[in-house]
């Protein structure tokens, strides 16, 4: 895949009704449209996501919001 696209997916709907309610990363194929993965171990905290396109990994934070979760695209 030579051009991806990551998206935060934030669970608005649910977080009004379960605080605890993950936020989700996906990543898309821009050729396709495809979704290719996605993840919902993430709290997208005012929307922050790092990526290395070099190596192909991201962080954004994790369950509770305290700390960074990696993850690879």
């Amino acid at each position: 895949m030579d051009h991806p696209l990551l998206a935060g997916l934030p669970d608005l709907l649910d977080d009004q009704t379960n605080s605890t309610a993950m936020d989700a990363v996906a990543i898309y194929d821009l050729a396709t449209g495809q979704r290719v993965s996605a993840s919902a171990a993430f709290k997208l905290l005012r929307r922050w996501i790092e990526i290395d396109p070099a190596t192909r990994t991201g962080w954004a934070f994790g369950p509770g919001g305290l700390q960074p979760r990696l993850f690879s695209y």
